[in-house]
């Protein structure tokens, strides 16, 4: 095979811009691909080239990762293979084949169709070198980034307003979902197990979401069949519970430090004691992918929050009535009232700790040289706006008609800069091309950008014909 001089940056820019021959695309292994969304381009930031990708492979739809090589040799030269971080890949998109395979494999044994590019492009190899062969000239090739909304906006007289308005009424429409979402679980679910539920999905991230929900169901299953601990927190008994259920402690540990020798020990001694016989409650190991998110961000301190949260010595044992009295404690339905609410929230998620898990990102790392909080701001207003906020607004309908309005005045005074995430920042790039400030002053605007994205953004140019803001304009 020929070598060719071309950086890899260019093929990502080939990717995002879909400049390709699109309605011909076809894996090695014959399935047609139809590029729903190209993905979240993360730009040097460890792990794939492109997050959140919607691809539809053969006759299936599928969400998740796509990794970007000038050479399809590349997934193993590059160790990617033996790397949890790719195990949500689902398409190796490549300029040239040279490994000789059908599809590549991840750590976990699953395999990742590939595409190869070269039939596919829009002009010949040979242009492509000639005109972007070195780093210096591929970074001058700028994908559209911008949506078509932004060309509809940029010169628009009353573009803020409109904004403004138009996310606010999409925040109002997504906030809607989750009440009724919420309430369709109440008619047939007991109200704690439907909040902590609500809790548990905001902690996990989108390729654990299943094992944490696993984990959840066979906690409340197993909450009520155990004993407490004879401690004030009995956070022993709620971390066995939660790690012994998540299959993820260490079967080999003697090798760690005598701290964490000593932790596992007291979390395997209270499961032997009280939970013999719910071994097949455990989630499989294999189903966890652990190489997705920041390590300070860990499943395994996400289900240690979860579980200090849930030993905490709430009123008549009851997290369902602590909630309620943090909300109801204040009146007016105002941004006064959202301000001392809100700081009671924040504060109490902020108190969450553990001389361990303050400390750690896994079983046996190496420690921190200070604390850090194990639901900090940001994750806390995630709590608050997809979960706390709407739970109690569809419970208030039939059993606590006072709440509707203040849950939602918490959501309608959260800053919109805190609830931003990865999904937001690239709605906001396609909206304004990063020529205008995005009017953003609340958090139900952030959630109406969310809104746009998994309605019309995540399916590339046939969510801008659809799109309800375009239609605005």
């Amino acid at each position: 095979m020929t070598h060719i001089d071309l950086p890899e940056k260019l093929i990502q820019h080939l990717w995002f811009d879909q400049a390709l021959k699109r309605e011909m695309l076809r894996t090695l292994d014959g399935r047609s691909v139809e590029v729903l969304f190209p993905g979240i381009w993360t730009l040097g930031i460890t792990g794939p080239d492109f997050k959140n990708a919607v691809i539809s492979i053969g006759n299936r739809t599928v969400k998740g990762d796509v990794e970007v090589h000038i050479y399809s040799s590349d997934w193993e030269n590059h160790r990617h293979n033996t790397d949890p971080h790719y195990n949500n890949v689902i398409l190796h998109v490549s300029l040239l084949d040279n490994s000789g395979r059908i599809c590549m494999q991840n750590s976990a044994s699953g395999e990742i169709p590939q595409l190869i590019l070269e039939k596919f492009l829009d002009r010949p190899i040979e242009e492509l070198e000639c005109l972007f062969g070195n780093e210096e000239s591929a970074s001058e090739y700028k994908p559209p980034v911008k949506g078509e909304c932004f060309y509809a906006l940029i010169n628009h007289a009353c573009r803020d307003e409109i904004v403004s308005k138009a996310l606010y009424n999409f925040g109002v429409l997504r906030r809607r979902g989750k009440i009724e979402k919420y309430a369709g679980l109440l008619s047939s679910v007991r109200p704690e197990a439907v909040l902590t539920a609500g809790i548990m999905e905001c902690l996990s991230y989108t390729p654990n979401k299943k094992p944490f929900r696993l984990v959840h169901d066979g906690f409340r299953e197993m909450l009520e069949k155990t004993s407490p601990c004879g401690n004030d927190n009995d956070a022993t008994r709620m971390q066995s519970i939660i790690f012994g259920l998540s299959s993820l402690i260490p079967k080999n540990y003697l090798h760690f430090d005598q701290k964490t020798v000593q932790y596992i020990e007291s979390l395997n001694e209270y499961w032997l004691a009280h939970c013999a016989g719910e071994e097949n409650r455990r989630v499989p190991e294999s189903i966890w992918n652990l190489g997705e998110i920041r390590p300070a961000n860990s499943p395994h301190r996400r289900l240690a929050a979860f579980s200090i949260m849930m030993a905490q010595p709430f009123p008549e044992n009851s997290i369902l009535k602590f909630f309620y009295k943090i909300l109801s404690a204040n009146s007016g339905a105002d941004a006064d009232y959202a301000k001392k609410t809100l700081k009671t929230l924040f504060a109490f998620f902020g108190s969450l700790n553990d001389p361990y898990w303050n400390y750690r990102t896994n079983f046996g790392s190496r420690e921190f040289g200070f604390p850090a909080a194990l639901i900090g701001r940001q994750k806390s207003s995630t709590i608050i706006i997809d979960c706390l906020a709407p739970f109690y607004a569809a419970y208030s309908r039939n059993a606590r008609p006072d709440l509707a309005p203040l849950a939602d005045a918490l959501v309608r005074n959260i800053p919109g800069q805190i609830a931003e995430n990865s999904v937001t920042r690239f709605v906001a790039q396609r909206l304004t091309g990063g020529e205008f400030v995005l009017p953003l002053q609340s958090a139900v605007q952030a959630q109406g950008l969310i809104y746009l994205f998994n309605n019309f953004c995540c399916k590339g140019e046939k969510g801008c014909k659809e799109c309800y803001l375009m239609k605005l304009l």
